[in-house]
């Protein structure tokens, strides 16, 4: 039985027709939503001024305030070894001044100078905020403050937690039950569990409810990558998988751009949920993957479905006759039933188990800066939501350099030169970060930053795609991809050292890409190379032992198998390698 491979169908009925295209837009569009979760915590934590609000505190009225405090106009001063104290002082934060006779608090009047005998600082349990900026954020609801600050950047974890959970979970179910059936109950309970995380009552049910939100946001712009991916034609792959980030990008600045007009995170929220009701239609519009459909032996269906795509792509029966043939001929069978080795045997084979680990480091630092830089615009001085829209403006120019770069200079430089730069530039922030004069300046190295590791996050999905052997691609991409978020679920932590020194964080996010880049060394190019089909292959490739390996015996899969690899790329085996003649 010859093998079937479905990527010779792609080709016969058009790699990038009308109907791809038209599927690229519907699902990419899935990729705005799912940024509005991920970075909604720029605004749905932003920072609040508080004051002390309970009572009996005699701290006076909050700074960005002026009268009376609830009522008591004080303008006093009290004196504490010698020196005059204000009744504004620094400790109405998270404490309060109270009398130490409760008698000058009930009294109706007051000396002109207190002893500080008189008073004593107590911790205070409510507090007011300055609704100037923000009308609400998770801070003033759940009040996190005063030691509960840590409760912020966790939210974020947890929530990025929830989407290495949801790549996982709903990888495996699109597997198991279909991509489109996967898509859509993603996409529905994406609605409920975020409509219902804007009206958590406390903390707790919060993260929980923006735990499912970020499994269903991860878990819905996957399979949706998938399935376009799926349908697009061997040949025409690599530049609709770049941009398929771009439908990222452009959520981010659409964002800053709502965000601005909606200052309450309960609307916010709202905002950001709703949406995604249009995108139940796609039952209806979106068709199941054909690959997925040949993969479980549904063959009728794949046949209907090729067909479909093949006359709104607009090509002929002449053009199917073969490819119908072999889908009557059963000579699919063996996709079914073969079986495919898992991660164990990658590990199991020491090259492939050195560029697994090297692989997902970059996954891991490329990720890791990638949000902290993106959700870290908040705290670069300015406007937040000028920054905002810039920490996705730049990505936009990333995927035309990487597209231009990538195939004149090879996946190994592209990388390299993007790690070197990307890390420089957060570097070249550290002394920046305190110097209110130079925060324009500070904005400009972010964004570089930001440039920078955006188009390595293109780089690392294309060439992760080609490093890794045929049986065990998808194992490969997504140890890498979980590997990424873990990086992305450590960021905020990482972003929370700023407590302890305003630098440090850049140091991060400059230093582990120059790690990075060093290990870029010791991966082989992909550029113009045969990838490859099996493990023993992927143990071979970058190696002198690493040859073309087509079976072109059949007139049919040689002639196909020369539109997807040219034959001016194709490599000969070496014959003194090990074991072969």
């Amino acid at each position: 039985m010859v093998h079937f491979n479905f990527d010779e169908t792609l080709i016969l009925i058009g790699e990038l027709g009308r109907y791809q295209v038209t599927l690229y837009i519907l699902l990419g569009l899935l990729g705005l939503p799912s940024s509005w979760q991920n970075l909604s915590m720029v605004f749905l934590g932003g920072n609040m001024q508080f004051w002390c609000a309970d009572e009996d505190s005699v701290d006076g009225p909050p700074p960005w305030e002026s009268g009376d405090y609830k009522g008591f106009g004080y303008n006093f001063s009290f004196h504490a070894n010698g020196s005059s104290l204000a009744g504004g002082s620094p400790v109405g934060r998270c404490t309060k001044t109270v009398f130490v006779n409760r008698d000058y608090y009930n009294s109706s009047r007051f000396p002109d100078v207190v002893n500080s005998s008189d008073l004593r600082i107590e911790k205070c349990h409510t507090w007011i905020y300055d609704r100037s900026h923000y009308l609400s954020t998770i801070i003033s609801q759940y009040n996190l403050v005063c030691g509960d600050e840590w409760k912020i950047s966790t939210a974020t974890s947890i929530y990025m937690a929830g989407f290495l959970v949801g790549v996982v979970a709903f990888g495996y179910l699109s597997d198991r039950f279909g991509r489109h059936r996967t898509l859509l109950s993603s996409l529905l309970l994406l609605i409920v569990s975020g409509v219902a995380a804007a009206f958590a009552p406390e903390y707790i049910s919060f993260v929980l409810l923006r735990f499912v939100v970020g499994s269903c946001s991860g878990g819905g712009f996957t399979v949706g990558f998938v399935i376009v991916m799926e349908t697009i034609g061997p040949t025409k792959r690599m530049s609709p998988g770049v941009f398929y980030q771009g439908w990222f990008a452009v959520g981010i600045m659409i964002q800053a751009g709502f965000a601005y007009f909606v200052r309450s995170h309960i609307h916010l929220q709202l905002v950001q949920a709703l949406p995604v009701v249009l995108f139940l239609s796609y039952w209806w519009i979106v068709s199941e993957s054909p690959r997925w459909l040949v993969t479980v032996g549904r063959i009728s269906e794949a046949e209907v479905l090729v067909k479909k795509i093949a006359k709104i792509n607009g090509r002929t029966e002449v053009q199917l006759g073969e490819m119908v043939r072999r889908f009557q001929a059963g000579e699919v069978k063996e996709c079914v039933t073969m079986e495919k080795p898992n991660i164990v045997d990658v590990l199991r084979a020491p090259n492939l188990r050195s560029r697994t680990c090297n692989v997902s480091f970059h996954w891991f630092v490329i990720s890791m800066v990638y949000y902290g830089l993106s959700l870290g615009s908040g705290s670069l001085g300015g406007s937040v939501y000028i920054n905002h829209f810039l920490s996705g403006l730049v990505e936009i120019p990333s995927f035309f350099i990487t597209i231009f770069t990538m195939d004149r200079f090879g996946r190994k430089k592209v990388m390299l030169a993007l790690h070197v730069f990307g890390g420089v530039a957060c570097l070249a922030c550290t002394p920046l970060i305190d110097v209110p004069n130079l925060q324009p300046l500070l904005v400009t190295c972010a964004m570089m930053g930001k440039f920078a590791v955006a188009a390595n996050f293109a780089v690392i999905y294309v060439y992760s795609a080609e490093i890794f052997p045929t049986v065990v691609r998808n194992v490969g991409v997504g140890a890498g991809s979980m590997c990424a978020r873990i990086g992305s679920l450590l960021a905020p932590q990482i972003s929370r050292l700023d407590t302890i020194w305003r630098p440090s964080p850049f140091l991060f996010y400059g230093g582990l890409p120059l790690i990075a880049a060093i290990l870029v060394f010791f991966l082989p190019e992909t550029l113009h190379q045969k990838l490859p089909e099996t493990i023993e292959d992927g143990e071979k490739f970058g190696t002198l032992c690493h040859g073309d390996q087509w079976d072109l015996n059949d007139p049919y899969v040689a002639e196909a198998m020369k539109k997807i690899y040219p034959a001016s790329l194709e490599l000969k085996k070496t014959a003194d390698c090990p074991g072969e003649n």
